[in-house]
């Protein structure tokens, strides 16, 4: 076989090999970025349905806390205090769940702060409930109105305020995947066309050689002729 049809077969299986390579270069990276937004989305998702529910909740609970000062009727006020205890133990889970889930120091400062809020919220309700149990409704009232209702208030401003930062949080880390992609558009592109830049390399020393070797041949002629 010619030294030259070896070169092209070797030149060609080169630049199959470099396209192969390239492809599942770009494979990974690619599905490495659908990894990472996917699982943005599905954190971001999960989190937010958390937190609806823990919305729900709370204003449930909130509300029930009304309907148990004006019942009467032991047993009623009974079953409405369990049905409240019940959506408290069920957001005590769902908060679990999202301090479990965080991975970013920021959002965790936040949830702890809303967490602190939720505690005070809790045991003015709990005070609120032991006056009624004791029959001492002017001070059941009174936590109500006073002790309840500021911490509640308090305690929705901190899961509003968890809500923001963990926005703010989430479009950072995906400002942050996007400028990655930015920054490193270039070098995938300049990746991306190395076969051919290699390729015309190729045929631009084979050009220049070419040119030196008839320039070579010349002056040997003309020394041979000129002789």
């Amino acid at each position: 076989m010619p030294k030259t049809q070896k070169t092209r077969k070797g030149i060609i299986f080169i630049l199959l090999m470099m396209i192969i390579g390239m492809s599942i270069f770009f494979y990974y990276y690619l599905l490495n970025l659908d990894k990472k937004y996917s699982g943005i989305i599905k954190n971001e998702a999960t989190l937010y349905n958390n937190i609806q529910d823990i919305t729900f909740g709370a204003n449930k609970g909130y509300l029930l806390l009304y309907k148990i000062l004006a019942v009467n009727d032991r047993t009623k006020r009974d079953s409405l205090i369990i049905q409240k205890n019940l959506l408290v133990s069920k957001n005590n889970s769902l908060i679990s769940e999202i301090l479990l889930n965080l991975k970013e120091n920021k959002d965790k400062a936040s949830l702890n702060q809303l967490i602190t809020s939720r505690q005070e919220y809790v045991q003015n309700c709990a005070r609120f409930e032991n006056y009624l149990i004791s029959n001492q409704y002017d001070s059941a009232n009174y936590t109500l109105i006073n002790k309840v209702e500021p911490s509640f208030s308090k305690y929705q401003n901190e899961l509003i305020s968890f809500i923001d930062t963990n926005t703010i949080n989430v479009l950072e880390n995906s400002g942050n995947i996007t400028s990655d992609i930015k920054r490193n558009s270039f070098l995938v592109l300049l990746f991306g066309l190395s076969p051919i830049i290699i390729f015309s390399l190729f045929l631009i020393i084979l050009g220049v050689f070419l040119v030196f070797m008839i320039l070579f041949l010349k002056d040997i002629e003309y020394d041979k002729y000129g002789e």
